[in-house]
């Protein structure tokens, strides 16, 4: 039997049962969900368990018609990039099933055996997007901590040297910025994006290293891990600073039998001034990452005509596939509400935090001073 087709939603065709077009995925729930059900979609068809509604995807591209998914996408609503926590996922393979769909392979049919004979899509979530898989994964990786270790190295040298770094701090928050606008949701030509996404590199953004392209690896890389290492490499490299204070005073005490306080501690200033410098560069990508928690909203159609169940719920912008504000199943991979107050106290140690305590130091009066003194000092090549 057919149904009554509803004209406000140009979206939905009607041949014989409700039929998603390209940009919408056709949900269906129980009769008696008095949530997503009419009362004329339970009295009209009692005999169906199910109602259907047709929602919009996130990216529109993500889903072809038809409940099928563009390549690389999967879930329900195409909302899941076939990345590393779906490397046993029949939908990820070369099996003839475009995407996540209710007709795909049978999983109690994909063996080991069957598995090694066909071909896996690794995609990656980038900037809202799931996006091909670099070919070698840890080389990139690698050479992603490679050269961020020779930049700070160099920059160390540089600092010891008296070289002024102004100018290439300005070029790298130049960058930064050019690296931000990648992610805003806009028609950037392929070219221009690209470029955009090489930028990150310059805003330290781990994303561009494909961590959760790993596949051959004991441990799935997760946007739950990458959040939380990202939330706690100062923190660590903080500790590796303390630890580098405590292991120098104790060279100085016990081998050049200091015994000053002062003599102790006079190198704590410029460990402290370095991670500071250090910190500068990570921060925006750091404080980027806190406040994507609370980056939700609705899920819309390319013309706002239709909404995912009305607005009422709203998903991760970033990563369409967590929902917002909800209690999750104990058995989720991530839950967003779990993460909010995490991100809250991380906003406020760093967003907040950070500059308030460089305007403690630098607007004192006092300080002023000895700061504008130093700058005289320096320009003459004696600061």
């Amino acid at each position: 039997s057919g149904s009554k087709c509803d004209s406000s939603k140009l979206s939905a065709l009607y041949p014989v049962e409700p039929y998603a077009d390209e940009g919408f995925w056709r949900y269906e729930f129980e009769t008696n969900d008095n949530r997503y059900c009419s009362d004329a979609q339970q009295t009209d068809h009692p005999s169906r368990p199910y109602c259907y509604d047709i929602w919009p995807c996130q990216p529109a591209e993500a889903c072809t018609g038809g409940n099928t998914c563009k390549k690389g996408y999967t879930g329900e609503g195409c909302t899941q990039c076939c990345d590393a926590s779906n490397k046993d996922n029949p939908n990820c393979f070369e099996t003839g099933v475009t995407g996540w769909t209710t007709d795909g392979l049978d999983i109690d049919d994909f063996d080991k055996r069957y598995k090694s004979e066909l071909k896996q899509y690794r995609y990656r979530r980038f900037n809202g997007e799931c996006q091909k898989c670099p070919e070698q994964v840890i080389f990139i990786i690698v050479a992603f901590f490679t050269c961020a270790l020779i930049l700070a190295a160099v920059g160390y040298v540089l600092h010891v040297k008296k070289v002024n770094l102004g100018i290439f701090q300005i070029g790298i928050d130049y960058f930064q910025v050019l690296a931000m606008m990648a992610a805003i949701d806009i028609e950037w030509p392929t070219k221009i994006l690209r470029v955009f996404e090489v930028l990150a590199f310059f805003k330290f953004d781990i994303n561009i290293a494909a961590p959760e392209c790993l596949t051959n690896v004991p441990f799935t890389v997760t946007y739950r891990s990458k959040w939380l290492f990202v939330m706690i490499f100062p923190v660590v490299v903080g500790v590796m600073f303390l630890g580098s204070h405590i292991g120098k005073v104790f060279y100085k005490y016990y081998f050049k039998n200091y015994r000053s306080s002062k003599k102790l501690n006079s190198h704590a200033h410029r460990l402290l001034a370095l991670y500071l410098y250090c910190f500068y560069f990570v921060y925006l990508y750091t404080v980027q990452t806190a406040l994507d928690i609370f980056n939700c909203g609705p899920i819309q159609s390319a013309d706002g005509e239709v909404t995912i169940d009305n607005g009422n719920t709203v998903y991760m912008i970033s990563y369409p596939e967590y929902v917002c504000y909800k209690k999750c199943d104990k058995n989720a991979e991530f839950c967003q509400r779990d993460f909010v107050p995490w991100a809250a106290i991380f906003f406020t140690v760093y967003g907040l935090g950070y500059p308030i305590f460089i305007a403690a130091v630098l607007l004192p009066e006092k300080n002023q001073l000895l700061s504008f003194r130093d700058q005289l000092l320096k320009a003459q090549g004696l600061g």
